[in-house]
């Protein structure tokens, strides 16, 4: 046999012998009908290993509440058993324009000055002896904000449907939620649209209760 047909054979072994492995390669990558099964459930929202990185996550938020409106005495006094019912009673009041009742989600002056002021001051000692000082711009800034919420949301009928903090900040003796995300739907748009810490500013978790840090402008 000469050298160049011994060549010939061994090439065409070589090639019978790659020929299934790679068919069986190309039978494990999805066809068309596996490519629109993958896509319709990117579409829906499920996790999916082929296309991470084009997944489209498409959240529901359902309707939250109702809860009593104006909330009891007792919640604005003591706080809210949970942040949906703060949430979801804040908004009706901020639709209703009520600055009174605004004004009762805040934090009180003698709870921030002996409760929550220490904790700021033993993680930031500068502010030591600060604590009215910081209470006073405080309650400016959240006068402000509260007029601003009534401007810029009042009569607009927001209803709330879902908070997400950024981070929660944990103390000894309480949590902040701090810079929330607030999911609202919009009966002008018909959508859920998210605001951002523009609506509230923290929320504090005490004893299993919660309330407003206080409002930004």
């Amino acid at each position: 046999m000469r050298p160049s047909t011994q060549l010939h054979s061994i090439l065409t072994i070589l090639l019978l012998f790659l020929l299934p492995s790679c068919r069986e390669d190309r039978g494990s990558e999805p066809g068309p009908e596996a490519r629109g099964n993958a896509a319709a459930a990117v579409e829906d929202g499920a996790p999916v290993a082929v296309a991470p990185k084009v997944r489209r996550i498409r959240e529901s938020y359902p309707t939250v509440g109702p809860f009593p409106y104006p909330p009891a005495p007792e919640l604005l006094e003591q706080g809210f058993t949970s942040i949906e019912e703060l949430m979801w009673t804040l908004m009706k009041a901020v639709d209703a324009g009520d600055v009174d009742l605004l004004r009762e989600y805040l934090v009180e002056q003698e709870f921030y000055l002996a409760r929550l002021f220490p904790e700021f001051e033993r993680v930031q000692p500068s502010l030591k002896g600060r604590g009215e000082f910081h209470w006073d711009h405080l309650e400016m800034k959240s006068l402000s904000g509260i007029l601003d919420l009534r401007r810029l949301y009042g009569g607009k009928g927001l209803e709330f449907r879902l908070f997400v903090a950024e981070s929660v900040e944990e103390h000894r003796s309480f949590r902040l939620h701090r810079q929330p995300t607030v999911m609202c739907y919009e009966p002008a748009s018909g959508q859920v649209r998210p605001y951002t810490y523009k609506l509230i500013n923290d929320i504090v978790e005490f004893d299993g209760r919660f309330k407003l840090l206080g409002y930004p402008n």
